[in-house]
């Protein structure tokens, strides 16, 4: 969120950039005034560059969620333990899926995994195993969702459906 300050600089940056504008079209004898115009801008600008320095900073606000989806996002691939009936044994087969990340609980919510095309809910076996991945071996995309394709909300996406045992929070009143 910007803040009341950044806003304060930006237009006063706005104003030197004018200023500056009008002082290279300007007559000789109104040059002193539209320098005296930009001093003026500059030493605010400078003024609510300290000032800003001297506030206490909170950290920015941590999203409620991460979400890894291929329509706004990128999705994310994992590789799974599948059953083949073809050749009757177990195989190691990547699948792309989406999911949302509670923040809040450190707590994958919900998890679909893409058949052909076909979302579907994943299985408990599946759930286990990707958030073991996102907690143990990717928590930096959890701590970084845009550097990884993934996108940092506080609203749930349309196609969210809880896992078992999630509670769905209530909207903020």
């Amino acid at each position: 969120m910007t803040s009341i300050i950044e806003c304060d600089v930006e237009f006063y940056e706005g104003q030197i950039e004018e200023e500056t504008a009008r002082l290279a079209r300007c007559t000789p004898d109104k040059e002193d005034w539209y320098k005296a115009r930009i001093e003026a801008c500059q030493a605010v600008v400078a003024a609510l560059k300290e000032y800003a320095i001297l506030l206490p900073h909170e950290p920015e606000a941590r999203p409620r969620y991460v979400i890894a989806d291929p329509a706004i996002g990128k999705g994310w691939p994992h590789i799974f333990s599948e059953y083949d009936r073809h050749n009757g044994r177990q195989v190691e087969r990547e699948r792309m899926t989406r999911f949302v990340f509670d923040t809040l609980e450190n707590k994958l919510i919900n998890l679909d995994v893409d058949f052909g095309g076909n979302w579907s809910l994943a299985e408990d076996d599946e759930i286990q195993d990707v958030a073991d991945s996102l907690l143990n071996a990717n928590n930096e995309a959890l701590e970084n969702p845009a550097a990884h394709g993934l996108v940092g909300s506080n609203e749930l996406p349309a196609w969210f459906t809880p896992i078992k045992g999630y509670e769905t929070p209530s909207p903020a009143m």
